[in-house]
């Protein structure tokens, strides 16, 4: 084999790979070879410090600045100096409570604060949260095409999108049943479809979750329940909340907020 057809082979192999790892048509978080932080190595409740530094690892170079920047060799080192060097300082929106603690973790806009601090001094854009719930007058289809619009727009600008999740028990109250939030958890969307048809009501997603440092897949889509209107992150290797559920309850996780690039 002479050098030229050495040469075209290897570029057909490398263009296979790249096609095999991201497919056609699909956005991915343009570093895939970043590792998720594990929130596990400092608290149950730091899934949301964990989610931005593994965003900002998972994010194009100058986002990766950030966590490289950090003190510290390991997840434990970084995430527990992110929460004392941030997490701990007076929340803006919840008075008299500092941003994070361990029993209730760090809300979306305080994390939202957390975010734009740490990005201070460096040439890159101020992040922005946004409820991803029903706006008055929105169809179903309005907040599902919202959703992937808002996520796929983070992505494209090189930050992988930090998705709140709220999963919901259909709970008996008074004389009636509701959907009640029993545990709320955030996750890392690093790739979904670059564009969805018009009456799509799915699309398939990779995350990165911190519980645990994993990285796994699942649908977003339209499900119709009674009394609820959301979309639907079906996750199936997920245990978000399920220990809090009681016997035989129905529940669902729902996509309640975003993170990101917007």
């Amino acid at each position: 084999m002479n050098g030229s057809a050495s040469a075209s082979l290897i570029l057909m192999v490398l263009l296979g790979l790249l096609h095999t790892s991201v497919a056609r048509g699909q956005l991915a978080a343009p570093n895939r070879e970043g590792k998720p932080v594990n929130q596990l190595a400092v608290s149950g409740n730091a899934c949301g410090p964990a989610a931005l530094l593994t965003s900002s690892t998972l994010a194009s170079p100058r986002w990766q600045e950030i966590p490289r920047g950090l003190p510290g060799k390991d997840d434990r080192a970084r995430l527990g100096y992110v929460i004392k060097q941030y997490g701990g300082r007076p929340s803006k929106h919840l008075n008299g409570r500092p941003r994070w603690n361990h029993k209730n973790g760090i809300s979306l806009v305080d994390l939202t604060d957390v975010a734009n601090e740490m990005r201070n001094g460096r040439r890159l854009p101020e992040l922005e949260w946004e409820v991803l719930l029903p706006r008055e007058r929105e169809s179903e289809l309005g907040l599902f095409k919202r959703t992937h619009s808002r996520l796929s727009k983070s992505l494209q600008r090189g930050f992988p999108p930090i998705v709140g999740l709220q999963r919901l028990a259909h709970r008996k109250s008074g004389a009636q049943k509701t959907w009640a939030t029993v545990y709320g958890h955030f996750i890392v969307i690093t790739e979904l479809p670059r564009k969805l048809d018009r009456n799509a009501q799915t699309f398939p997603v990779r995350y990165a979750d911190p519980w645990g440092g994993a990285v796994r897949t699942g649908q977003l889509r339209i499900v119709k329940y009674p009394g609820l209107s959301a979309v639907v992150a079906e996750l199936p290797e997920s245990q978000v909340g399920r220990r809090l559920l009681r016997k035989g309850e129905q529940s669902v996780v729902i996509v309640s907020s975003g993170l990101g690039d917007f």
